[in-house]
């Protein structure tokens, strides 16, 4: 750096722990930090003793400004063991990057995304599986009655499944599929008042009319369950090997095939897994292939139902977690070219972000793809 250069990079460094650094500042602080590389920089002792502190008093600084971050911004974290970086991209959002490098300043030089494509997020969206096997689309061009199964009628308003039960009908249990594929998601609200939240590339098979004793469904994939009360008719959903048991609780059911457990989380009121386990709010349970049951007391329930918020929440995960949500949400199929990073992520979008736009994000903490049509390469 000339004198003139390093006197300007201690002004914005200045602007940015103090909060007064503008947009144009904060893009040009970005890229001379990024320049920085193994260079060593000459600081102020009145303002930092070495490199090593002004690191930590621009992590500070970024953690005391994240809860202010609106919902039209993006953060992105990038977590592993050694040095951390940080950049603040103005109207993008953040990205903590610590990489896996020793030198105490790594952050790779940004590289333009070059897709051949792009592709759309997900939309609201399903297939309802009638008692008689016929199908019926559900999307914006499906509204009103749909259809009567036994004692109940079937609408589509507002983008909601609705199933109204009357006195007159067939009483036999009969049963109706609610799915979505990749891309897809949709809500339905049950004969009994409760509402499911079905995420994409799943399914929910309830009956039109539940029986007297009892209220039970059965779900592939993730739902969002917010049950009706009824001390009479105890509600259970099945997925995979387990069985939630409830009374009047709101929960998110996530048993995806291609995830490492069956986790439930518990928002609201209680229930009981397997009938061995009950569940506070703010617990969730996972239970593995072989049936087994783990309790963990501070889960992230405001993160697992993200999906339904339209919301994507990465806590410290590893590529290929993030990368099934990518593949359920945008319907593409991931590959990999080499191996795959160990690095963790942490950060917030909005599931309206077109998949070129994730993905650049993604590129600024210095994982690279290639997207052509729905094949989406990550490259090593």
């Amino acid at each position: 750096m000339t004198p003139t250069d390093q006197e300007r990079y201690e002004e914005l460094a200045r602007k940015w722990m103090n909060g007064t650094i503008t947009d144009q500042e904060a893009k040009e602080y970005a890229v001379w930090y990024n320049q920085l590389d193994d260079n060593p920089l000459d600081l102020p002792y009145s303002f930092a003793r070495d490199q090593e502190e002004h690191r930590k008093r621009m992590l500070d600084s970024i953690r005391r400004q994240m809860p202010a971050v609106g919902k039209g911004r993006i953060r992105l974290i990038r977590l592993t063991a050694a040095a951390a970086v940080l950049v603040l991209l103005a109207g993008v959002g953040y990205i903590y990057y610590t990489s896996t490098r020793k030198s105490s300043w790594p952050l790779a030089k940004v590289q333009a995304p070059g897709f051949k494509n792009d592709v759309l997020p997900g939309v609201s969206k399903a297939v309802l599986t009638l008692a008689d096997g016929r199908q019926v689309t559900l999307d914006s061009a499906a509204v009103g009655l749909l259809a009567r199964q036994g004692a109940a009628s079937v609408t589509n308003a507002d983008g909601v499944l609705l199933y109204h039960p009357s006195a007159d009908g067939e009483k036999s249990l009969l049963y109706n599929t609610l799915t979505t594929r990749k891309g897809q998601q949709y809500p339905v609200t049950l004969s009994d008042g409760t509402k499911v939240w079905l995420n994409s590339a799943s399914s929910l098979r309830f009956p039109v009319i539940f029986a007297a004793g009892e209220r039970r469904v059965e779900l592939s994939g993730e739902g969002y369950f917010e049950v009706a009360a009824d001390a009479a008719r105890p509600f259970h959903v099945s997925v995979n090997n387990t069985n939630v048991e409830v009374l009047g609780t709101a929960f998110d059911l996530n048993g995806y095939v291609d995830e490492d457990n069956t986790r439930t989380t518990l928002l609201d009121g209680a229930i009981r897994i397997n009938h061995q386990v009950t569940l506070r709010p703010g617990q969730q349970s996972r239970v593995d292939a072989a049936g087994a049951i783990r309790v963990v007391d501070d889960a992230d329930a405001e993160g697992e139902v993200a999906w339904k918020n339209g919301q994507f929440h990465f806590r410290k995960m590893d590529i290929a977690t993030v990368l099934r949500q990518v593949e359920r949400w945008y319907d593409v199929e991931v590959v990999y070219e080499g191996p795959k990073t160990t690095d963790l992520f942490t950060g917030d979008l909005p599931r309206t972000s077109t998949l070129t736009e994730l993905l650049t994000i993604l590129q600024y903490a210095n994982v690279h793809f290639r997207l052509e049509g729905q094949r989406l390469t990550v490259l090593p």
